[in-house]
């Protein structure tokens, strides 16, 4: 994603005559290429400003437009874009004249449709990794330490003499642990264990968790 934005930028500078060009995604990404020298503390105060009035407009459902704003350092030219019902971008230019608002929109616009297919399968990706971890926390907080120790040996296709002859607990013990296993992440055999175990890539955070 970060290289993306950055392609985006230098195109921009290639495209319109400006010093300062931000874009910004939801509040996880942004991308700024300041020529312009704005100060840090003045700059950062307008990108949480530029975030907050966005998102407020999506969670208000309010429709969006190109927009001049009249900021500390100059006139910027803010271009939103939606990527999802809940995440807005924001392409924003710093022009020198209001008369160049217009030719600003047509090149932003130009450089979002280029690039918004990218940005969305980028952005629908880091959302999908990002599920994928919550549900991994999620499932393993219920299993107990042996639990998750049992759990890694299913994975790696041990039979229940050979969990128990692993782990030095009887076979019953064993039993009893994959039952709780099943019972905790709703599955009810092995097969479906597996099944669930690729889907939400538990096999990463097995070895993490038993250290």
């Amino acid at each position: 994603m970060e290289e993306l934005l950055y392609m985006i930028s230098d195109l921009a500078s290639h495209l319109i005559p400006n010093k300062l060009f931000i874009i910004t995604i939801g509040d996880k990404y942004r991308h700024i290429k300041n020529e312009k020298l704005v100060f840090e503390k003045q700059l950062s105060e307008y990108v949480s400003s530029l975030q907050s009035r966005y998102v407020k407009k999506v969670r208000e459902g309010r429709s969006f437009l190109p927009y001049l704003f009249n900021a500390p350092f100059g006139l910027m030219v803010e271009v939103p874009f939606l990527l999802s019902e809940t995440i807005v971008g924001v392409l924003a230019v710093c022009i020198d004249k209001e008369d160049e608002v217009k030719e600003a929109e047509v090149y932003t616009n130009t450089l979002l449709t280029v690039s918004y297919d990218k940005l969305k399968q980028l952005l629908g990706e880091q959302m999908t990794v990002s599920e994928v971890a919550e549900e991994q926390q999620m499932l393993l907080k219920h299993l107990t330490k042996r639990e998750l120790e049992v759990l890694k040996l299913l994975v790696q296709g041990y039979s229940n003499r050979e969990i128990a002859e692993n782990l030095f607990i009887s076979i019953h013990t064993v039993k009893n642990h994959i039952t709780n296993i099943f019972q905790k992440l709703g599955v009810s055999d092995r097969s479906q264990l597996i099944a669930m175990i690729y889907k939400t890539r538990l096999y990463d955070l097995t070895d993490k968790y038993n250290n």
